[in-house]
């Protein structure tokens, strides 16, 4: 039991450190060691995974081989968290959650304040950082855990802790993560429409929410907010050209949406790919880039690049455009855990996660007393935050998001009646 603790508690201790690259091999560890017991009817799920995830791999060669090897690796806690979540939550009813949680985001209220100060003396848009470190999502990952922060502090009984939240959404802002701040804005719109009794003053207080935080951005960095803005007059923009009669290349298209589009050219190609996909680490996941040998290198592991990738993939973000100045904007960054899936592991993966998605809410959801207004909306809220982050980003493959959203969860649903 003692054992257990530890090996958890460093795990979490890692993902607030540049260290936190190591959780890819601690975090897999982790899970196996601390859950007690596995629902037969979870692992005949689990193996379900298997069936779907065999059949998109369908070239047999080495350079699939190990690219499937790691995919795998960097999606299992993902996966084993989203099918095995009775047993991961039953397994936490032993630990004193909500102390674990006040220590782990009152550092990242800390590591938000030292933030502040970088950014005082370099008001440069990824300086307020803190101590976290640029590994893994660097700041993209904070503003994330930020957000799960704000979930947090908000839901607690405490005054003063609805103070910190208010602090959490100043520290998401000053990350300038603008897909993010979108993001955050839709999903609060979506969970009102989904939980919220009095749906317009709730939407009410989301736009001036929503104000608010562009009114911090508009008079701390200025230059950041104009780049924002003008990031979504150009998404709009390109999503509106490519189904109008113009051709999409007529006007700037964010290689954030190229990345979609040669999906599709891919599957106009072979159609078969849109059911078998073309096996894990072949197009856009974090094993794919991680493996081609350009964008980032494993230095143990061989380069392994797939057709696929090399393709459709690697002309959108390389080190001959990432050394041109101003190409490296979230917008045009070809990172979709939502995309990975469906192109990699094809149809029948994406409708899997979407289906476990629905199966984790139902199940936390009937685990709140009926009159639990509040964390009923927050759950909602959460879980449709990171499935749209995940649409934009590919944090399926990082375990120091994946961990604290799951526990945030479990946390939320503490008015249970049962595990």
């Amino acid at each position: 039991m003692l054992i257990r603790k530890a090996i958890f508690l460093f795990n979490f201790f890692i993902f607030l450190s540049p260290l936190r690259n190591l959780s890819v091999f601690i975090s897999p560890l982790t899970l196996i060691l601390f859950v007690k017991k596995l629902r037969v009817k979870d692992i005949l799920i689990f193996f379900l995974w298997g069936i779907i995830s065999i059949l998109s791999f369908i070239e047999l060669n080495g350079v699939i081989v190990l690219n499937y090897i790691v995919s795998s690796l960097l999606l299992f806690p993902f996966l084993f968290l989203l099918i095995f979540h009775r047993s991961f939550f039953s397994s936490l009813t032993s630990y004193r959650v909500d102390q674990f949680l006040c220590f782990f985001f009152h550092v990242l209220i800390i590591n938000g304040i030292v933030g502040l100060i970088q950014f005082s003396i370099n008001p440069a848009d990824d300086s307020a950082i803190g101590f976290y470190g640029r590994s893994g999502l660097q700041m993209h990952g904070l503003a994330i855990l930020y957000v799960f922060s704000f979930v947090y502090f908000y839901t607690s009984d405490s005054k003063y802790f609805k103070i910190k939240s208010f602090f959490s959404l100043v520290f998401f802002v000053t990350c300038f993560y603008g897909i993010g701040l979108v993001v955050f804005s839709l999903s609060l719109l979506l969970a009102i429409i989904i939980s919220s009794k009095n749906k317009i003053r709730a939407i009410f207080y989301v736009m001036v929410l929503f104000c608010f935080m562009a009114f911090v951005i508009f008079h701390v960095n200025r230059s950041a907010f104009f780049y924002n803005i003008n990031n979504i007059v150009v998404f709009f923009g390109a999503v509106v050209s490519v189904f109008d009669n113009s051709h999409y290349y007529d006007y700037y298209v964010p290689r954030k949406i190229l990345v979609f589009i040669n999906y599709v050219d891919m599957v106009r190609e072979n159609p078969s790919l849109f059911v078998t996909g073309v096996g894990g680490g072949g197009f856009n996941s974090r094993a794919a880039f991680l493996l081609n040998g350009d964008y980032s290198s494993l230095s143990f592991l061989p380069t392994s690049v797939t057709n696929y990738h090399f393709k459709y993939v690697m002309p959108l973000w390389s080190k001959e455009i990432l050394s041109q100045q101003y190409q490296d904007g979230s917008m045009n960054q070809p990172f979709s855990s939502f995309l990975s899936i469906l192109a990699e592991y094809g149809f029948l993966g994406i409708a899997f996660i979407v289906f476990m998605l629905s199966r984790l809410r139902s199940y936390v959801l009937g685990l709140l007393d009926y009159s639990d207004d509040l964390n009923r909306f927050f759950i909602n809220f959460i879980i449709i935050f990171v499935f749209i982050i995940g649409c934009s980003d590919n944090i399926y493959e990082y375990p120091e998001i994946i961990f604290p959203f799951f526990i945030v969860v479990f946390w939320l649903s503490k008015k249970r009646k049962s595990v």
